[in-house]
Order: structure tokens, then C-alpha cells, then sequence
């Protein structure tokens, strides 16, 4: 019977912009393109090998830790030498990392002492992995990528995420690929689980399959990151072990593509030690800037007023996104809002309050510009009496944060009696999250 367990499986990425554990899925969209069928029910986020007999055996069994997020394994080689047949399950990783026995499993009497020194002697070659790094919001994003020093301690894991904002990806013109479902419009999430599950289904063949799934893999963002033989193991994961194929077709994934990546942990061997998926919900940055500025003149001579404001930050865009391609492609628009430039000169008043732009033409370079002027000219007694106020706003980035900055200048004649005044009024700014 399987099991159903309740654990922190991804707390190490709960750093996302919203909580990563799901407790429970209790109904999916039935549209013609998802694969999950009606009335599937789970509260596993997460699926470990060894643990509750769900993935593979290995030499291995591990399980993350709840209270440090550290991933313990505990190594079942000395269970070699026993006969007992249900070895491999007398033991399980419990969510403390502590090693304990599966109550559900009966052991003999004459084989409980070697079975106890044998959970002592997994004890003493116990192994500690944990993250390379502490997580940080560089993290909170559903961007495919695959990590080779991801962790740190006994073992040399490996990470893998499927992210669900790649997507659209076509293998239409790939022989075989008409028996796939969705293969003219794959989500990297999805992608190697519609390729295995045709092959399941004796739509394909396994070697089709391959096939197919490496030039998937290579019209994806993970090109020549992950090898052949990898992906090749990841179609066999799913194609052989059921617990794999239904954990992804009872996953909630199919609800919305982008909001969940698929996440996969691999050993030395690329042995797969868990498989895991989490919630993305990224919404809309809205950042505070509450700056005000305002400068009165009266009297002034020609060229005799200029001022360049300090550097300011917006926000720290690394928090949201590993680079700043992906940051705009997440936050393509941006906005500051009730905001505007202002210029009241000699009476005669304008502003510009349309300031918007794309986040890709936020470059390094002061080049993003909101200009505004408001000349005011008038001839008294033969002489031409001018004024020139200028605004222009400027925002950037550098590798850690987006800026903005303000000129203003104003020209007149000498003769001048009359003034103006200059304000800038930036209340906040929203970074639009790309929902489509």
C-alpha cells in the first residue's frame, strides 16, 4: 500500500516569494491537455529513495532534515550480508534525520540482533550534505537550471530544477515526436515526463524516446548543461518506476505550468536520491520610493542653475532573479506610480506622468530617459525674455541594484523678473510580473 508522508521536503528552497509546501491537492483541471486524471489525491510534496520504499534501491537512504534542512544518509551496504528479504525496508530516515525502524515491517526474532548492528554500523557511516551556500531570493524563481556544486559535506550531489517559465518549446519536426502529447508546445517542467509517458504507452519506443528527449533537452534552456546519458536516465526513472510516474502525474503541476518546477537531486552515479516539485507564486514588485523634490526661482540669470540629485536605490534586483536577462524576463513592464515630473513656468504649468518603460532597455548606461521641458518665451521692449526649465530622470543598473537620478537645469535671460519651479515626485514603482 503506499504510503502517504508528511515532511518539509523543500524547506532549503522556502525562500521562494511564496510558500513552497503544499499540503494538500485535492482536485485538478481536467482540460484535454493535462494528463492528470480526476479525483488523484496527494499531500507529497516530495518522494526519497529508500524512503517508504518509493524510489530505487541504493546504498543509500536519505532523507532531509526538518529542523536543519540538512540532508542525511545513512548507508544500507552493510545490509548485504543478511538474508532477511525485506532488508532494504527495516529502515527508514525519519524527518529529524534520525534512522528508525518501519514499524511496518515484522522482523524475525533470530535476525533482530543483526539487524540492530547493522543500524548501528549505518549510524557510524552516516553522511551529512547540505547546501553549498545559504539560500537566498536569488533562488525565488521558476527558471530551469542545473548545478553541479549545489551542495556540500559527504556528498557530491547534483541539482536539477525544471522550471516552468521555459516553455513553448516545439519538437513537432522531431521524428516520432507526433505521439507525444503537447509536442508542439512543451513546458521544460513537463517535457521528459510527455516523452515517457508515450513511451509508457507503447507510442514510442524507448530508444525513440531518447532520442527525442535529447533534442528536447537541447531546444531547452539546459542545452549541453545536463548529458545525454542523464536525460536518458531520468526517461528510464520515469518509465520504470511507477511511484516516479504517478508523483508527477498526481503533482498539481498540470495546474498551472509556470507557478511549479520539477526538481530532481542526483548522487555521484546519477542515482536519483529525490525528486521533488514547489510552488512559485511570483507577483508584482512593488517597491516604496516616497521621494520629493521641489526647487522655486525668481530673478535668476542665464545659465546659472543646473543640479544633478544623488544616486538613489530602487531595489536590489539579484533578490528576485540569478541574472538580470531572467529578471526582465520575469518583470518585462515597469511603472512608477502616482508619480510624475513637474514644471510651472511664468504660469504656464506641464508635467509628464507616463512614467513607464521596458525593463530589457534598462541598461548599465544612464539611457533610460523621461524628459520634460517647458519653454516660455515673450518679447518686451525689443528684448526676447527666456526661460528653459529641464527634467530628465534616468534609470540603471549595475550586478546588484537598480538606480535612479535626476537632472535639472534651468536657462534664462538676464532681464528676467519672473520665475518658475521644478518638482519631481516619485511616490513607488512596480515591477509587472509576466503572467502569460
Amino acid at each position: 500500500m503506499r504510503k502517504t508522508i508528511n515532511i518539509l521536503t523543500v524547506g532549503i528552497f522556502s525562500l521562494a516569494t511564496s510558500t513552497t509546501i503544499l499540503t494538500s491537492v485535492n482536485h485538478f483541471n481536467t482540460s484535454k491537455n493535462d494528463l492528470q486524471k480526476a479525483n488523484a489525491t496527494t499531500n507529497q510534496t516530495s518522494l526519497f529513495n529508500n524512503q517508504y520504499r518509493y524510489l530505487n534501491n541504493s546504498d543509500w537512504i536519505t532523507n532531509q532534515s526538518t529542523t536543519d534542512h540538512k540532508f542525511y544518509s545513512y548507508d544500507t551496504s552493510a545490509l548485504k550480508g543478511y538474508t532477511f528479504t525485506n532488508a532494504r525496508n527495516v529502515f527508514l530516515v525519519d524527518t529529524t534525520d534520525n534512522l528508525v525502524y518501519n514499524h511496518d515491517v515484522i522482523i524475525p526474532e533470530n535476525e533482530k540482533l543483526n539487524i540492530e548492528n547493522t543500524k548501528q554500523e549505518m549510524i557510524t557511516k552516516k553522511k551529512v550534505t547540505s547546501l553549498k551556500s545559504n539560500p537566498n531570493y536569488s533562488d525565488a524563481y521558476n527558471f530551469s537550471q542545473y548545478q553541479q556544486n549545489y551542495f556540500v559535506g559527504d556528498n557530491n550531489w547534483t541539482y536539477l530544477q525544471f522550471g516552468g517559465l521555459e516553455q513553448n518549446i516545439d519538437i513537432s519536426n522531431i521524428v516520432g515526436a507526433s505521439k507525444i502529447e503537447n509536442n508542439n508546445n512543451l513546458s521544460e517542467n513537463l517535457g521528459l515526463y510527455y516523452i515517457a509517458d508515450a513511451a509508457i504507452n507503447n507510442k514510442i519506443s524507448l530508444a525513440i524516446a531518447y532520442n527525442i528527449s535529447q533534442q528536447f533537452i537541447n531546444k531547452s534552456s539546459l542545452n549541453k548543461l545536463i548529458s545525454n546519458q542523464l536525460t536518458n536516465n531520468i526517461i528510464n526513472l520515469i518509465v520504470e518506476n511507477t511511484n516516479i510516474f504517478n508523483f508527477i502525474k498526481n503533482s498539481p503541476i498540470f495546474l498551472n505550468i509556470k507557478d511549479y518546477s520539477l526538481n530532481f537531486i542526483f548522487d555521484n552515479d546519477n542515482n536519483l536520491v529525490a525528486i521533488y516539485y514547489t510552488k512559485w507564486n511570483v507577483q508584482n514588485i512593488n517597491q516604496n520610493i516616497n521621494y520629493h523634490y521641489k526647487e522655486d526661482f525668481s530673478n535668476i540669470n542665464k545659465n546659472d542653475w543646473s543640479k544633478n540629485s544623488d544616486q538613489q536605490i530602487i531595489l536590489n534586483w539579484t533578490k528576485y532573479a540569478k541574472n538580470w536577462e531572467q529578471f526582465s524576463q520575469l518583470y518585462p513592464k515597469f511603472n512608477f506610480n502616482n508619480s510624475k515630473l513637474s514644471i510651472n513656468n511664468m504660469g504656464t504649468y506641464k508635467e509628464n506622468t507616463n512614467l513607464t518603460g521596458d525593463t530589457n532597455n534598462i541598461t548599465t548606461n544612464k539611457n533610460i530617459k523621461y524628459e520634460l521641458q517647458n519653454p516660455y518665451n515673450v518679447v518686451v521692449i525689443s528684448d526676447l525674455i527666456i526661460q528653459l526649465p529641464i527634467i530628465d530622470l534616468y534609470v540603471y543598473h549595475d550586478d546588484n541594484n537598480i538606480y535612479y537620478q535626476w537632472n535639472a537645469r534651468v536657462t534664462s535671460s538676464s532681464n528676467l523678473i519672473a520665475g518658475c519651479s521644478l518638482a519631481i515626485d516619485l511616490d513607488n514603482i512596480c515591477f509587472q510580473f509576466k503572467k502569460n
